[in-house]
């Protein structure tokens, strides 16, 4: 038999957890930061991102260079969607899973049951 399905969610439920977590909170607090021109904590966090995001909210950003700024943030954004995607499909498969063992575990609680009463009263008739 298969491990048990709540073993299962509790591996792989805080790990995703945390990563949709950590990209939620990255994303949030580097834009943040950079509003509010804290760039030491956009450096450490998103390296590729400071100097643009610096030109950016100096308003020193050629339209491309903005373009590509852009496309990388929303390139993350992806990243983050296709996580959040991820998640959801994963869920849905375990919450498939455990309805399955919930009506297998029914059917032979049932089974156990009729067999069971099938013994006690005998055939005399």
């Amino acid at each position: 038999m298969s491990p048990p399905m709540g073993e299962v969610v509790s591996l792989l439920q805080p790990e995703r957890q945390r990563t949709l977590d950590e990209l939620d909170t990255l994303s949030q607090s580097m834009l943040a930061s950079a509003l509010a021109g804290d760039w030491d904590i956009v450096a450490a966090a998103q390296p590729e991102f400071e100097t643009g995001l610096r030109r950016l909210c100096a308003g020193q950003s050629t339209a491309a260079e903005a373009f590509v700024l852009m496309q990388a943030l929303r390139r993350l954004q992806e990243r983050i969607s296709h996580l959040e995607d991820l998640a959801h499909s994963q869920h849905a498969e375990l919450s498939l899973h455990l309805r399955r063992m919930h009506r297998h575990q029914g059917a032979v609680r049932i089974y156990q049951t009729a067999a069971g009463s099938g013994h006690g009263h005998g055939g005399h008739g």
